[in-house]
């Protein structure tokens, strides 16, 4: 049984990545480049914090970057 749910899963992989085209692959790379996510973070953080306020607001920075420091040396 786990060998057909592996065999189903690979044909679904290849599928699945056979679907993409080279018209869509710069819009893909500009997604995946971190650089151009950036602003959008910025917001985030100029959002949230105008929201919740500094105190708050440091209290999820901090929790987000020992997520991201766990997440990171733990992988």
């Amino acid at each position: 049984m786990l060998e057909k749910i592996v065999q189903l899963d690979k044909q679904a992989l290849v599928y699945l990545n056979g679907l993409g085209s080279e018209q869509w692959d710069p819009i893909w790379l500009v997604i995946t480049k971190q650089l151009y996510w950036a602003p959008f973070f910025l917001f985030v953080f100029y959002w949230l914090q105008k929201k919740i306020g500094w105190k708050n607001f440091g209290y999820y920075v901090l929790f987000i970057a020992v997520l991201v420091l766990m997440c990171d040396q733990t992988v």
